[in-house]
């Protein structure tokens, strides 16, 4: 088996420990921007829910057609797709960009509640064109007991292109981290076996020499002389 320097022993070490580290924390990087990029997306969501009935008494809901209107005015051009559903979840109507959202399945049933102002957040994938989207439930009236459900829904590809640019740079930098530790790692490495190597070497004169060889004088405790 062939014998290797203990430099590259010492590298070898070095280059796991970064590797690890670096990706332990891009990956938690990752999980926390997509976490957070879909929490802003639910929030401009809700928002868009919450401000299209704004006004309308809690006991009431609007017109189909008010409704319709109403939404348009709210969301200018924005990509969103605006429901009013029943309060079993069945659709009255529906205003928004067409092509902007997909039907939602019946098995993408809303599951993350928000504390205390009883919206629900849901996502799914369409089958047919991969793409994804987000929506969040927003109940009018009690949430207990509501008249009507008010879902803002969007196509979150625009978001996920965004997310993945981010990841891009975070995963360049992080190689210029690699880069930078993996050359500093090697000149510490190097410095560290140099004594080791003076010693080797005198040992190795002194066995094959004269006795007077002297062994080198040395820094490090456990080869001191």
């Amino acid at each position: 088996m062939p014998r290797t320097s203990l430099l590259w022993h010492l590298f070898a070490g070095w280059c796991s420990l970064v590797a690890g580290v670096l990706v332990c924390c891009y990956w938690l990087a990752s999980v926390r921007l997509a976490d957070l990029a879909d929490a802003a997306q639910r929030h401009r969501l809700e928002e868009v829910a919450r401000t299209v009935l704004d006004g309308v008494p809690a006991g009431e809901t609007p017109a189909d057609d008010a409704f319709v209107e109403r939404a348009r005015s709210v969301l200018g051009g924005a990509p969103v797709v605006v429901e009013l559903l029943r309060p079993d979840g069945g659709l009255r109507v529906r205003a928004g960009q067409a092509g902007t959202a997909a039907d939602r399945p019946a098995d993408a049933v809303a599951r993350r509640p928000r504390a205390g102002d009883g919206a629900l957040a849901a996502s799914w994938c369409d089958g047919t064109t991969g793409r994804r989207f987000l929506s969040v439930t927003v109940p009018h009236g009690p949430p207990e007991a509501p008249t009507a459900l008010v879902r803002a829904s969007r196509d979150t590809s625009e978001a996920d292109r965004d997310l993945a640019r981010a990841q891009r740079r975070l995963l360049g930098g992080q190689r210029a981290c690699a880069a930078a530790a993996l050359a500093a790692g090697y000149v510490f490495c190097r410095r560290s076996v140099e004594p080791v190597r003076d010693v080797a070497s005198a040992t190795a004169r002194l066995a094959d020499g004269p006795p007077a060889v002297r062994l080198p004088a040395c820094d490090v405790l456990e080869l001191a002389t």
